[in-house]
């Protein structure tokens, strides 16, 4: 599998914590960007670090400087970073604005972040969207909007998901089943409402959960497949598949590393997600140049 690299430098002062990421080129429009953040870290004087690293991610020339402010930020977890946050979406960095919209989620309901959120959802760039996307539906579950699906748009079923790889958590079955349900219900050219004769029936499977160490660093690596089948018959007409790695430094808790794995698990979710988008353009021709993520 052939990797990308990224690495998310912290300052020393918060626990010099390093993370970094490696994907599949499946994965290149949809990057899964994931800092592991909150390891030793001293307590500090939270109001003037907010304001400090607040006026850094409005000013600092550098994208990456920039990136470590919201990455700080998000450990630290203080909802006074929200407006610079908010700010950080329209930073000209798409990885900036990914990483402002994913700590924003997780700094908890403001009714400011959401509709900044809302906002965001038309960034060009997908990698974005996804994150502005996950955060929505973390702040507000089940209150987000779907694409309208509009007439001739395809029918899809999400039949059994399962685990085949061995020692892997019970709980990321149906990890794997909310996330693909989340790609489909996003999808434009595509409907899961409904109970029609005719559209396709997607089965889903985690097929292999790694884990290897090096002298630095815990890499995760999931893999998944999807199965479809055509409705009503359901016989089997395409498969195609996802992976994804994630690393992140040695020393990790139990609890983090499961996080990691849900992390491998979302981009491998997003990896096989394009390729299923590949074959359902070529069921759809009059509809090939709409079909795809908003």
């Amino acid at each position: 599998m052939t990797h990308i690299e990224m690495a998310v430098r912290m300052p020393l002062t918060e626990g010099a914590v390093v993370g970094r990421i490696a994907l599949s080129r499946q994965l290149i429009s949809g990057l899964l960007l994931a800092a592991v953040l909150g390891v030793g870290a001293p307590s500090l004087a939270r109001g003037d670090r907010v304001e400090d690293l607040s006026r850094t991610l409005d000013s600092d020339p550098s994208w990456r400087v920039r990136l470590q402010a919201v990455a700080v930020l998000g450990k630290l977890g203080d909802a006074r970073a929200v407006p610079a946050l908010i700010r950080a979406l329209q930073d000209p960095n798409e990885t900036v604005r990914g990483l402002a919209a994913q700590v924003l989620g997780d700094l908890g309901n403001s009714p400011s972040a959401v509709a900044a959120l809302e906002r965001a959802r038309r960034d060009r760039s997908a990698f974005v969207r996804d994150k502005v996307l996950a955060s929505l539906e973390k702040l507000s579950p089940g209150n987000v909007p779907a694409p309208a699906a509009p007439p001739g748009a395809l029918h899809v079923e999400l039949g059994a998901v399962g685990i085949k790889a061995r020692g892997a958590p019970p709980e990321l079955k149906d990890h794997m089943r909310t996330l693909i349900e989340r790609e489909l219900r996003h999808t434009a050219g595509v409907t899961t409402e409904g109970k029609p004769l005719s559209g396709f029936l997607i089965d889903g499977s985690i097929t292999s959960l790694s884990r290897k160490t090096t002298d630095q660093f815990v890499e995760i690596s999931c893999e998944i497949s999807l199965i479809v089948g055509k409705l009503p018959s359901k016989a089997m007409i395409m498969m195609t598949s996802g992976g994804a790695t994630v690393q992140a430094p040695k020393g990790t808790t139990a609890r983090q590393e499961l996080s990691l794995q849900r992390d491998a698990l979302e981009g491998a979710v997003k990896g096989a997600h394009e390729n299923l988008l590949a074959f359902l353009r070529t069921q759809q021709p009059q509809t090939a140049g709409r079909a795809g993520r908003r």
